[in-house]
């Protein structure tokens, strides 16, 4: 048999060494990271909330079209790809399997694979709040609860998340 050529994983970085990274951007057009623009795992569970516009993604070799409000989640074992982004305010969060409570990595196993989720208005809200004040908390690194702030708090986005699924 040929040797298949590999996926290559994205991996954290020493500046997100606790195992989460989550930000907020505007973005239009194509990706501006050669990383995120090829096929690719990522080391932990992705959850992408499209506030507004339109993102185009490929998710284990299916293309789809993320249309504001709605959200995704991405498991670390499927292979995926940003194609570009149209007007879009996108939320984005990555945790790894070592910071999500048990119950919810339960829960995500068996929702995956995933389709994209429409959001009424009044979920995208919760869920955009949520989202901000985990961006906060991100920032407040002097804090001396920090990490545990930080993993708590993604751990109840990804319960509204999951719950929005479920």
């Amino acid at each position: 048999m040929k040797k298949k050529k590999s996926i290559p994983v994205n991996s954290f970085n020493d500046k997100y060494r606790e195992g989460i990274i989550i930000a907020r951007a505007s973005l239009n057009g194509l990706p501006n990271s050669k990383e995120i623009e090829q096929s690719h795992r990522d080391e932990g569970h992705l959850f992408i909330l499209q506030e507004k516009g339109t993102t185009y993604i490929e998710i284990d070799f299916q293309k789809y079209k993320i249309k504001a409000p709605a959200l995704i989640y991405i498991h670390p074992n499927q292979i995926h790809r940003l194609i570009k982004f149209e007007n879009a305010t996108v939320g984005s969060w990555m945790i790894t399997s070592e910071n999500l409570h048990r119950e919810y990595l339960k829960l995500l196993e068996d929702l995956t694979p995933v389709e994209v989720l429409p959001l009424k208005k009044e979920s995208l809200s919760i869920i955009s709040e949520m989202l901000s004040l985990c961006i906060y908390f991100s920032e407040r690194k002097d804090e001396k609860l920090y990490y545990s702030i930080l993993k708590e708090s993604c751990n109840t986005l990804v319960a509204l998340v999951v719950s929005q699924y479920l």
